[in-house]
């Protein structure tokens, strides 16, 4: 019982890192399955793995929702929570297909929806901060800004690539090719059927369909936010989304310089900021044992100028 609870509860304790990974491992596993679920050749070949990697990451992602409500303080704030909302969206359509309501398992926005269960991944970049703030837990600042980078640049590759997928990429999916020439042709008409723009009425040439699938678009989002890409979207909806790629792609940019100005202060300056860190610490803790009383201002005052193996040793003699 105190492992479970630990798991949720506790981001020092060995069951909470352990349930994290996992949970991480099979977030990401979701978000890739969805993505190559678009590609129209693996389909036909994939689809009961497909479907059985789904619903393993559906059961860990139910035990994670039921954990959490059942160990936060407040369950009712938890569930009308941004994160409750999140981990009840990755579990919601699925399940609502296991109960094969008819009208919801013929509908493709029920199936598209699955997507926003990549925002799960933002979850990893709040259990790391959770863990980072924990002062019981020793970490190198370097490795966890990296970590967050590169579940954010994750988080936003997969969100901006889905997105746009389904707004400019559905246009000239084989199903919607395959409805347009059938239309065409009970119409009478001879030439092939060319994908419009819904908003504009704008051709969409096969020389300019660049987003057949999700993986196809996730790469050009990352040509995108690294400041180049082959081609732009045609659509009014899918320009919108990929200035959003770019704007994202400069803050990246810019955070990750904030990482390797860092990275470059610890391999050259490690001894001053050791140096630093530790008497930042020590002046830390005099003030919070002066604010409880223990100390008055002249005692805080001569231990702050003592060195930490002195104070260490006045101290061991209590």
């Amino acid at each position: 019982m105190q492992f479970s609870r630990d798991a949720f509860t506790k981001p020092s304790s060995r069951a909470f890192v352990l349930w994290v990974s996992v949970i991480n491992f099979w977030i990401i596993t979701s978000c890739l399955t969805l993505a190559f679920e678009t590609i129209q050749d693996l389909t036909p070949t994939m689809a009961f793995w497909f479907r059985t990697i789904e619903y393993i990451a559906v059961i860990f992602f139910t035990l994670d929702y039921v954990g959490n409500i059942y160990y936060a303080e407040n369950r009712i704030k938890y569930i009308v929570s941004f994160w409750g909302l999140v981990d009840l969206i990755s579990i919601l359509p699925t399940m609502l297909q296991i109960i094969n309501l008819s009208i919801l398992q013929s509908s493709k926005f029920i199936r598209s929806f699955r997507v926003l269960r990549v925002l799960r991944v933002l979850k990893m970049a709040k259990n790391t901060l959770h863990q980072a703030k924990d002062p019981s837990v020793e970490i190198n600042p370097v490795w966890t800004n990296l970590k967050i980078y590169f579940t954010a640049f994750f988080s936003i590759i997969m969100i901006c690539s889905s997105l746009l997928y389904y707004v400019e990429g559905s246009l000239y999916t084989s199903e919607a090719m395959h409805v347009g020439t059938t239309h065409m042709v009970e119409q009478g008409q001879e030439e092939a059927f060319v994908p419009t723009d819904p908003l504009t009425g704008i051709a969409i040439p096969e020389d300019k369909q660049f987003f057949t699938s999700i993986p196809a678009t996730m790469w050009w989002c990352i040509l995108a936010i690294m400041g180049y890409a082959e081609g732009i979207p045609v659509t009014i909806g899918g320009r919108v989304i990929a200035f959003i790629t770019f704007m994202f792609g400069l803050i990246l940019f810019g955070v990750l310089i904030t990482i390797v100005g860092r990275t470059v202060m610890n391999l050259f300056f490690i001894e001053e900021k050791e140096h630093g860190h530790a008497l930042t610490n020590k002046r830390v803790l005099l003030t919070q044992l002066m604010q409880n009383g223990w100390l008055d201002a002249t005692t805080t005052d001569k231990l702050s100028q003592l060195s930490d193996d002195e104070i260490k040793r006045r101290f061991s003699n209590l």
